[in-house]
């Protein structure tokens, strides 16, 4: 299988609005933002959502990155069959 990242989204942490980090927020939920860049974390919103976001700072930095999109190139047999046939994200 195999996919192309086609949308991000960065986050700048206590500058952005719009990051869980904003205004330099701390919590058991948004610690993994400060950890290392290269960090990958899945992300529950909204109370239905997984997203895939990295950390893309150094320590006690949190900026990141979500993966907001990717296209399917190969293999959209068993990716269908692993997600039951939605891949509305595709």
């Amino acid at each position: 299988m195999a996919g192309i990242i086609v949308e991000t989204r960065a986050y700048r942490g206590p500058e952005d609005r719009a990051s869980h980090a904003y205004n330099s927020r701390r919590t058991n939920r948004t610690e993994t933002m400060y950890g290392i860049g290269g960090t990958a974390y899945v992300y529950f919103v909204y109370g239905m959502y997984n997203q895939f976001n990295v950390v893309t700072n150094v320590e006690d930095v949190p900026h990141a990155i979500l993966v907001a999109r990717g296209r399917t190139v190969r293999r959209l047999d068993i990716m269908r069959r692993r997600r039951k046939g939605d891949l509305s994200m595709n």
